[in-house]
């Protein structure tokens, strides 16, 4: 009956060693990955914003072009 008890538990902890390993994986994976996305997020609002203030300027010299046409 020991046999059994003993082998019983050496089962149970390999297993949760393996799950707690397999976790730790999965968490450290995933902020890796979160990351990433928040490189890519902070690129791409880094482009749009250039892209608004080109189009904001743009905005600006048309608008005091039909106000100089306007005043003639």
């Amino acid at each position: 009956m020991k046999k059994k008890s003993l082998m019983l538990t050496l089962i149970l902890a390999f297993l949760g060693c393996v799950l707690m390993g397999l976790s730790i994986y999965f968490l450290f994976e995933g902020s890796f990955n979160a990351n990433e996305k928040i490189e890519t997020a902070k690129k791409e609002l880094e482009e749009a914003n250039k892209k608004i203030e080109n189009l904001s300027q743009e905005l600006n010299a048309k608008t005091r072009n039909v106000i100089e046409l306007k005043k003639r």
